[in-house]
């Protein structure tokens, strides 16, 4: 190993000149844009110091041991024990420290003797430690305030020996969580056999709040962890099962769940920065086994709270082997502290997210015996373990002694990339400047192989430009295969460029189709090329034939002008604006022929033959044409007056009824003329004539009869009916009725 460094730096020093020249260079192959430092495979990963303190142990002394590292790196020690050498002895609460740069230790409390002690740090560096006296009572000790200070969480029972198997844990807001046993001296005649108490206690409220957990037969060892919800998790033993007791809150009821069977008191209890619960533990005397809260394949009635997946860390350790202890780094990687009895080691296995246990033979001993030994582990936030654990050896008198020793686990940077083994990804590539998130690895956020920095669409793959334009499909507004300018999304024909749309999905596209929408007319012939149901347009108002009800345009419905029958001179073409039921050719031909439709919708044909526009029917005088409601003329009276009077009359009569007498004769000449011409012409007629005339039916009150012919105004026929009550009409385009004008 020693001889690798100098290669190591020398490499290194090559990069450093090369890299400037690098970052000018147009890089065609991604092997060529990050160097990579490849380690040996017989290098280690770590490096180990072993030391043993100056902490004097006594003989068959019962060590309970505690570390954990701040934030700068220093180490915190804490050492409790009790022993039995000819009755008992007493003993203090010891704290050793290498914050100076050397190991320092000083007395905390020796008022007693002291056994089953837990350490914990809080966001402040600030040490806090739970530890119990043998006289029977819980203690606490802080340097919160910058100097040790010492109070009790729970005093001295009459009835019960308090504050075995403690623990301790400091939450996110520094509040201080304590799980312990509190054991009968006597079995209690009001629980018989249930002899223990699992104890709870905080100082969340500024004060030590006490609970009751549950009781139980016997238990071996607590410990406590609290999720990012302040949910209290205690595990603990009791004869072959693992239990875990947990709350909602501080304040609610406690629930059990049984997590293991067959295990041992030998157990360490941690939890995640994602909340999971992970437990390393002993099972029978030989096997170290670890378990994590699953959600994954969960047995029926199982919820992920309370299911554990189960597996084997290492094996054969001997009678004495498996007592441990566990850790959980800033990554969430595993690190495990243990015993080997069979081999006569103290053992390191780390698990990272590969789900792989890598097991190292960490100090050789002479003697074990987990009855009174201990062991802790801690790591640091750069990954770097640290161990604090008992030993024996035989003395030269021939009698076991007790030494306490310490080890490092010191990560190496194998890459030299500054990120050391347990927390580089990438432990045989240097990113160089490429690793921001300092993960050891060239900075990838999208997972495309290509680095951030040379990426050109940053969160999609490089690698994929499906239309082969240079730009990443990801950073591409317009993926266009055959380059028309139409989208592949949006294209029918995304490698054809002369072809996007087929509107009748004939598979042949628009352009060299010559019938578009399929409907038999060819699209140079068809007003609507992309609309299968339409093909005219009659009138050019943009709507087909088929759904405008009114293809001509002329105010009158298709329905209404083909609704007549054959050979009615009331049938109009409704293809043609010239043609409409009262502007039929037949009629046009008669100056005194008037058509209209009664409320069933027949056509009614009317004639006038003296033109005074009262209907034949209607007229008390047709052959006179009159100017008055009855058609009839108003007679002229004559008044008799003296005899110059009435000469002049008479001369003047005389004269007017020579020139009306003439006009009579005239007209009489020009209408038997006319008469002559039109009965030919209605001869052929009259059938129809009398016909329709006598099939008129009564109209409906307050309206005028459909037969009514009215005026022009604003496009609607209107009359005013009847005439001078200034009720005004208008006749209905499509059903030919006459609705009132309001």
């Amino acid at each position: 190993m020693n001889q690798s460094r100098p290669m190591l730096m020398f490499v290194l020093l090559l990069l450093s000149i090369y890299t400037p020249l690098m970052a000018n260079e147009v890089r065609d192959q991604q092997s060529l844009e990050y160097p990579q430092i490849l380690p040996s495979g017989s290098e280690s990963t770590f490096e180990v110091n072993n030391t043993e303190l100056s902490i004097e142990v006594y003989d068959e002394a019962y060590v309970d041991t505690s570390i954990s590292i701040d934030s700068l790196g220093h180490v915190h020690l804490v050492k409790s024990e009790s022993y039995y050498d000819d009755g008992l002895i007493p003993s203090s609460l010891i704290y050793s420290t290498n914050s100076s740069g050397s190991w320092v230790s000083m007395t905390i409390d020796d008022v007693g003797q002291f056994t089953d002690s837990s350490m914990a740090l809080d966001s402040n560096d600030k040490i806090h430690i739970a530890y119990q006296s043998i006289n029977g009572l819980l203690k606490y000790a802080t340097n919160f305030n910058g100097i040790w200070e010492m109070s009790i969480i729970q005093d001295i029972h009459p009835d019960m020996f308090v504050g075995y198997s403690n623990d301790i844990f400091v939450d996110e807001d520094n509040h201080v969580h304590v799980s312990y046993a509190n054991t009968y001296y006597e079995t209690d005649p009001n629980w018989g056999a249930n002899n223990q108490l699992i104890m709870y206690a905080n100082n969340v409220e500024g004060f030590w709040n006490i609970t009751e957990s549950s009781y139980i037969t016997l238990a071996y060892d607590t410990s406590l962890v609290v999720d990012s919800d302040r949910h209290v998790y205690i595990g603990y033993y009791k004869f072959d099962y693992f239990l875990i007791h947990h709350n909602n809150t501080i304040d609610e009821d406690w629930t059990t769940c049984y997590v293991l069977s067959s295990s041992s008191s030998k157990f360490s209890f941690e939890i995640d920065s994602n909340d999971v619960i992970h437990i390393t533990y002993v099972i029978g005397s030989r096997t170290l086994g670890y378990a994590s809260q699953s959600a994954d394949d969960l047995p029926t009635g199982y919820s992920p709270r309370d299911y554990f997946e189960t597996t084997i860390i290492d094996q054969n350790l001997g009678y004495y082997g498996g007592k441990n202890s566990m850790t959980i780094d800033s990554k969430n990687n595993l690190h495990v502290a243990y015993y080997d009895d069979d081999n006569r080691t103290i053992k390191y296995a780390t698990m990272k997210d590969n789900s792989v246990w890598n097991i190292t033979n960490i100090d050789s001993i002479n003697q074990i015996d987990t009855y009174y030994s201990s062991i802790d582990i801690a790591v640091e936030q750069n990954g770097n373990a640290h161990m604090f654990y008992q030993t024996w050896q035989w003395s030269d008198t021939g009698y076991s002694e007790g030494l306490m020793k310490y080890s490092r686990i010191s990560y190496l940077d194998l890459d030299g990339d500054g990120v050391n083994y347990i927390f580089d990804k990438c432990p045989e590539i240097n990113p160089l400047e490429f690793d921001l998130d300092g993960d050891g690895c060239v900075d990838d956020d999208d997972g495309d192989g290509i680095g951030n920095s040379l990426d050109q669409c940053e969160g999609y793959d490089d690698m994929i430009d499906i239309d082969q334009d240079g730009i990443i499909d990801g950073c591409d507004d317009l993926i266009d295969n055959d380059g028309d300018g139409v989208t592949n999304e949006l294209d029918q024909f995304p490698e054809d460029s002369s072809e996007t749309n087929d509107s009748d999905s004939d598979g042949i596209g628009d352009n060299a189709d010559e019938d578009d929408d399929n409907d038999g007319v060819e699209d140079i012939f068809d007003a609507f090329p992309n609309n299968a149901s339409e093909s005219n347009d009659t009138d050019g108002d943009g709507i087909g034939n088929n759904a405008d009800d009114d293809d001509d345009n002329d105010g009158y419905s298709d329905a209404l002008e083909t609704s007549f029958q054959n050979g009615s001179l009331c049938s109009s073409d409704s293809l043609d604006s010239n043609s409409t039921p009262l502007n039929n050719s037949l009629i046009n031909s008669s100056d005194y022929a008037y058509i209209e439709f009664d409320e069933t919708g027949l056509c009614n044909i009317y004639y006038d033959l003296d033109g005074d526009e009262i209907i034949d029917l209607e007229d008390m005088c047709p052959n006179e044409f009159a100017n008055t409601t009855d058609g009839c003329p108003i007679e002229v009276e004559e008044v008799v007056s003296d005899s110059s009077s009435s000469d002049t009359i008479m001369i003047v009569s005389g004269t007017i009824g020579f020139i009306i007498l003439g006009a009579v004769i005239v007209m009489l000449v020009i209408r038997r003329r006319r008469e002559s011409e039109l009965v030919d012409e209605f001869d052929k007629d009259e059938e129809q004539y009398e016909q329709m005339s006598s099939s008129e039916k009564s109209w409906e009150p307050g309206l005028p009869p459909v037969t009514a012919r009215g005026e022009i105004t604003d496009g609607y026929e209107t009359i005013e009916y009847p005439k001078g009550s200034d009720n005004w009409y208008y006749r209905d385009h499509g059903t030919g009725n006459w609705n009132q004008w309001t």
